[in-house]
């Protein structure tokens, strides 16, 4: 860890103290950041563990706390050479570059092996409470340790794994979080990243509370009479005594008031979980929708008299919903077809750890392109995903990813039903997507033992699988299943709604159409495809014929075009032909910048008039020659003017849109969109100059302080006029400065291999794309530069307002730990001796245990003696250091190895630090203390050692 990133430890370590001094009587669960601070090693392969002939070390490995002895790196005291500091969400595979040997629909990126270590401290005011660890996901199977024990192997990368650690936690000292990630194996046949790609939480609950995962059910079913809000609360009690505390639970609008409260006196069995039942009523709510998409909140609160132990908040939204075998798909009682979008989780530059802000982002830009639907393809989405969707008001399809009914898929099942289930964006589960076995009697079976939990976990919502085959199968998957989806099969649609009329039918996956942006002609031999909307699978067709199909079947609830964006691998029509290591099949590319298909897709699913023209009008043509120009639109005529030339006004098909040919020549080509004859529309295209400057603008001006926020910033080059070049494919430098960092680069070209951690990338047909995230602070701006050698630069800057995130623990270097093992003198009037290795064993044994956090109370102007004896690392052995005590209180004095180091003359508590001298390689702590007024003495909630000179704490009498 360098120097700044040392600082910058310090002082979250200083802010995580005041917040722990607050958790020590917090009311409700606390949740702490536990991002920051992780080691990591990249290897190829797995590192092998240790093998040991002789009884000692086979005997030390078999036990619980001793797991170092077989995998060294699951020490406390580790030596972490060869590892780096890394912030989580992390994925190692995008770090790298390609590597043509690695398989090509994961991308060409090298996966291999990732080994994580986070050794951190744990105060002892935690000491009595539960502590759980909480992972959003990790590609892709998993091992744990916590404490040199072995806790957990998972086997899924898109699972939250939630394990409450308490037992083998060591309170006033240091913990090691140990994790083996196994990236070698894969999930899928598309890019599924490597490592802890999703948040890490911890959290401190009381004893009593509400559980952590699946802790609040919530569902709404209208009746005659009102709303019927019911569910189940998931009460915790792990004390060693019977309570019996209350538990309120409010119903608040939009606005945040309450409309509706209970209260219930349930009794808690020691050492058990109790399902507490409720159902409340509302009487007007309003709904949730596309359009509308009002959230509410059950809030439960968890008390006895004054004391409160717990408090949660989960969403929910009041909508009813349909899908018919008639009629197809309604909400609320009113028809709509599902305009829907297949996602992988991916984005440029990042890889699978996006942060929340640019899946917020990647949301936004799906509503703009009119989609009224998200398929979580083809796996359990992080939550924020759910969240994003909740919000802005997409329908989802959560899909499960493992085909299997051994115990712990189902058990893995199970917890994803149980995450998602109060989502209001949910509309329905998918079990399976294209499995070999979905027309046999083996895939009904799974099949069914699939269905059976998902009906078990949540009886409220219809189950269907995304099926390419085995429809008319006697033992086909359909039969146990409330919906039938259709991977494609146009063919098949019409006879199956005839064959099996009252089964409910939708299309899970459509199109599959290839784009390769800004580009108009297919060329095979350079990996082009062509953006007219021509080129699709042969499984597949175009964007257009996609969206007839549902139009002319009224029982088709919708579709879900594969896919809104561009994601890494799978680069289909081009597979194991490198260099193209990305899709074609995004109505958006890799970065979000559109393709034709995305305006096609606005013409048919949007109200409001769209005009967009293909191509731009830079073209690599002669004078006169005839190119087909394409209207991406939903008007009813179009009027062609070229050079101020009338070509002529055509008729737009409502399926096929329009496509003219013209003879082309430089100039502008203005089109105007007409319905019932009045101008509604207009947009043009034309010829700039060569790039002499470019444009760079974020995608918001303002940024959260938060040290997670991240706004993608566009950079483009425009001609002397100040227009958009399409063709401009020119380098692009990237300069930083202030409080923020570039965390990745694209450009949406699907045969770029360079870096997407890097400081340049080249515009791709007029565009590429960096992403900025910010500091954790308060205030600053980051100012951004974008240069390219002949071409006036561009500058911008993006504003940091305040922002309050979760309470952050941080992780310890090898170079910077915490000092424990300490002990206290009894109290005396007397100032006590100095100790030392030479005080004699029987003076020492008069010394009791301490531990750090734990507030001593004695008389005015008593003294005690706090010792300790530590082993420098190495690093401050060589160059020093300092000695840090958080939150001490009292008088104080500080002596190492003999020597008075230091004098703190106030009795208040603060923060002290000590300089180590270089040289030393063990140091004897003696602290003389004093109490404060009120009679508290208190070493301090944290004491460590680091390679970072801190200035020395100064007092005033």
């Amino acid at each position: 860890m360098n120097t700044k990133s040392y600082k910058i430890a310090v002082e979250v370590i200083c802010t995580f103290l005041f917040l722990l001094l607050l958790a020590g009587t917090a009311s409700a669960s606390e949740i702490y950041d536990f991002n920051p601070g992780w080691m990591f090693l990249h290897s190829d392969h797995q590192i092998a563990p240790k093998e040991y002939k002789e009884h000692k070390s086979i005997w030390a490995g078999a036990k619980a706390s001793t797991s170092d002895v077989v995998w060294p790196f699951t020490g406390l005291n580790f030596d972490e050479e060869g590892y780096r500091p890394v912030n989580l969400p992390h994925d190692w595979a995008v770090e790298d570059g390609f590597y043509p040997e690695e398989d090509g629909e994961q991308g060409y990126r090298k996966r291999g092996w990732g080994y994580y270590r986070k050794r951190f401290f744990v105060p002892s005011s935690w000491k009595g409470k539960r502590v759980e660890l909480q992972f959003g996901g990790i590609a892709t199977h998993s091992t744990f340790w916590v404490n040199q024990a072995l806790f957990r192997h998972n086997y899924s990368g898109y699972n939250t794994i939630t394990m409450d650690i308490t037992p083998t936690l060591m309170f006033g000292r240091d913990n090691v979080i140990a994790i083996e990630v196994n990236a070698a194996v894969f999930e899928g046949w598309w890019y599924e990243g490597a490592g802890i790609y999703r948040d890490v939480k911890l959290i401190v609950s009381d004893p009593i509370h509400v559980a952590t995962d699946a802790g609040i059910q919530v569902s709404a079913e209208v009746k005659i009479d009102g709303w019927n809000v019911s569910g189940h609360v998931n009460l915790v009690n792990d004390s060693t005594k019977e309570e019996s505390p209350m538990m309120d639970i409010d119903i608040l609008d939009p606005s945040g008031r309450t409309v509706e409260t209970k209260r219930f006196l349930p009794t808690l069995p020691a050492n058990q979980t109790l399902q507490v039942p409720y159902s409340m009523r509302i009487g007007s709510p309003k709904t949730w929708s596309p359009e509308t998409p009002l959230l509410y909140q059950i809030k439960v609160t968890l008390k006895d008299g004054g004391r409160v132990y717990d408090e949660k908040k989960v969403n929910f939204g009041f909508r009813t919903f349909k899908f018919d075998f008639t009629n197809g798909f309604s909400i609320n009682g009113k028809p709509m077809k599902i305009k829907g979008v297949c996602n992988h989780q991916d984005h440029a530059g990042v890889g699978a750890a996006v942060p929340a802000a640019i899946e917020e982002f990647r949301i936004k830009k799906l509503k703009e392109m009119g989609a009224n639907a998200y398929r979580c393809s083809h796996n359990p989405p992080s939550e924020n995903i759910l969240d994003l969707c909740d919000k802005y008001g997409l329908l989802v399809i959560d899909e499960n990813r493992a085909f299997n009914a051994s115990p712990e898929n189902l058990d893995c099942l199970r917890e994803h039903i149980r995450r998602d289930r109060n989502h209001p964006s949910v509309i329905a589960w998918s079990i399976f997507n294209e499995e070999p076995l979905q027309g046999e009697f083996r895939g009904q079976e799974i099949a069914r033992a699939l269905v059976n939990v998902v009906k078990t976990e949540d009886p409220t919502r219809p189950v269907l699988a995304a099926m390419n085959g085995g429809f008319f199968s006697k033992d086909s998957a359909r039969n146990v299943l409330d919906i039938v989806g259709f991977n494609y099969q146009y063919g098949n649609i019409d006879k199956f709604h005839a064959e099996y009329p009252n089964v409910p039918i939708l299309l899970t996956e459509g199109a599959s159409a290839f784009e390769t942006r800004g580009e108009f002609t297919t060329d095979r031999e350079k990996f082009i495809s062509s953006s007219y909307d021509v080129d699709a699978a042969s499984w597949g067709t175009t964007h257009r014929k996609d969206w007839e199909t549902v139009l002319n079947r009224r029982f088709l609830s919708g579709t879900f075009v594969w896919t809104g964006f561009d994601y890494h691998g799978e680069p289909t029509p081009y597979n194991n032909k490198f260099p193209a290591n990305s899709s074609y099949f995004g109505c958006m590319d890799l970065c979000g910048f559109p393709k034709t298909a995305f305006y096609i897709r606005q013409a048919q699913w949007l109200d409001k008039p769209v005009l967009h023209v293909a191509p731009h009008w830079n073209l690599d043509v002669k004078n006169g020659e005839e190119v087909d120009v394409f209207c991406a639109t939903n008007v009813e005529e179009v009027s062609f003017i070229l050079n101020g030339k009338d070509i002529g006004t055509f008729k737009v098909d409502p399926v096929e849109m329009l496509t003219r040919k013209v003879k082309y020549e430089p100039g502008t080509l203005l089109l105007i969109g007409r319905k019932g004859g009045q101008e509604v529309i207009r947009t043009q295209v034309e010829t700039t100059g060569k790039p002499v400057g470019l444009v760079i603008t974020p995608d918001r001006t303002e940024i959260k302080g938060d040290g997670y926020d991240a706004v993608p910033v566009t950079v483009s080059a425009v001609d002397a006029s100040g227009r958009f070049v399409p063709t401009a494919n020119v380098p692009v430098e990237f300069e930083i400065s202030g409080p923020g960092r570039n965390i990745g680069v694209g450009n949406g070209d699907p045969t770029c291999t360079l870096s997407e951690k890097a400081d340049s990338r080249p515009l791709f047909n007029g565009y590429a794309q960096l992403i900025v995230q910010a500091d954790s602070i308060q205030k600053g701006t980051i100012e951004i530069t974008a240069k390219s050698e002949g071409l006036k630069s561009a500058s911008c800057s993006i504003r940091i307002v305040s922002a309050t995130g979760l309470p952050v623990i941080e992780g310890f270097t090898n170079n910077e730990v915490a000092i424990s093992g300490w002990r206290v003198s009894s109290p005396s009037m007397e100032k006590p001796i100095l100790l030392s290795e030479d005080s004699g064993e029987e003076l020492k044994k008069q010394l009791s245990p301490a531990e750090l956090g734990t507030v001593l109370s004695h008389k005015p102007k008593t003294w005690v003696n706090y010792y300790s004896e530590f082993k420098l690392p190495a690093g401050i052995t060589e160059k020093g250091g300092s000695l840090c005590f958080k939150n001490m209180t009292g008088k104080a004095t500080v002596y190492i190895n003999g020597e008075m180091v230091h004098e703190k003359k106030t009795v208040v508590a603060g923060d002290v630090a000590v300089r180590v001298k270089k040289g030393l390689e063990t140091i004897e702590l003696n602290v003389f203390m004093q109490p404060d007024g009120k009679g508290h003495i208190l070493l301090g909630d944290l004491i460590y050692v680091t390679p970072e000179k801190i200035k020395k704490t100064t007092d005033k009498k």
